[in-house]
């Protein structure tokens, strides 16, 4: 019997999942993210974690990713540059010490585009390469989040990626700008208004950067009674979706995309791309946790 505990530690929380022969048996989770962890207490972090595993697991392998390989982590990982394969981060694994054993570190990842601009991950890379590895042919994935992510993906490689800072745009337009005060922010989702806003999004003059421009109709139909504060937040979230969409379908020209999740910003990406016509299909399993098992097994993990 394999056994390996997987830790997807991101910013606001952590999850802890336990393989067995490369299952999924069991899972523990809590809000101690790395955001909330007090200097130097990421062993007492992750043993409080693991405590209902540790009388039976204690001598299982364990690996981590995401922000806890970062500089505000338990320690800095370096990021490896794209294109990036999976045995590439198996061979770059960073060791802490724990309890009376190890933590393995996977290393992010960073990405240079045309104009020589980095872009970096952590975290998102073992999602994709999990997906990947439970056979997904797409060869653009979608990872819907505060930064989302638009993965360029090949065999269990990572070709290049792009971050798009939409749901922190629209978190700051929505509560600190003039927009807000034309929004009715307790509304519940408007489909029709979502819709409508992706397609101002999407519009042909956002790609030469009218999105500025464009961004300030979620006030002025408003004003001229053609939209519904009430339906202003869903038009907002659409409109900045839209354009993101429309950005990211003009670099890679997918025929097919993967959206890694299942939450509610997933589903409104799915219909984003359905607006533009492109097919999207979601990826509701633990790829994240798969994705760690396979870098661990070329590292030789396992107990």
């Amino acid at each position: 019997m394999s056994r390996l505990i997987t830790v997807d530690w991101g910013t606001t929380n952590v999850r802890a999942t336990l393989m067995v022969d490369g299952v999924e048996r069991d899972a523990l989770a809590s809000d101690d993210g790395v955001q909330r962890v007090r200097a130097g207490d990421f062993p007492g972090a992750l043993r409080r974690l693991l405590a209902p595993w540790w009388g039976e697991h204690a001598d299982a392998p364990i690996i981590a990713a995401g922000m806890v390989g970062s500089q505000q982590g338990w320690r800095e990982v370096a990021y490896l540059d794209c294109p990036a394969y999976l045995e590439q981060l198996g061979a770059a694994l960073t060791y802490v010490e724990f309890e009376n054993t190890h933590v393995a570190l996977v290393p992010g990842l960073t990405y240079l585009d045309a104009a020589g601009i980095p872009d970096v991950m952590r975290g998102e890379e073992v999602q994709v390469l999990g997906a990947k590895r439970l056979g997904t042919n797409a060869e653009l994935m979608v990872l819907p989040g505060t930064h989302c992510k638009w993965a360029s993906v090949s065999a269990e490689s990572v070709i290049g990626f792009r971050t798009f800072m939409t749901g922190e745009v629209f978190a700051a337009l929505s509560a600190h700008t003039i927009l807000g005060r034309t929004i009715d922010s307790s509304a519940p989702f408007d489909a029709d208004a979502f819709r409508d806003g992706v397609g101002v999004g999407m519009a042909p003059a956002n790609a030469s950067g009218d999105l500025l421009s464009r961004v300030f109709s979620a006030r002025t139909l408003t004003l001229f009674e053609r939209l519904t504060p009430a339906a202003g937040r869903s038009y907002l979230s659409g409109l900045l979706i839209g354009a993101e969409v429309a950005s990211a379908c003009a670099e890679y020209r997918p025929a097919d995309v993967v959206i890694l999740g299942e939450d509610t910003l997933a589903q409104y990406y799915a219909q984003a791309l359905e607006v533009a016509g492109i097919v999207a299909s979601p990826e509701t399993r633990n790829v994240s946790a798969v994705g760690m098992h396979a870098i661990a097994s070329i590292a030789g993990l396992s107990a």
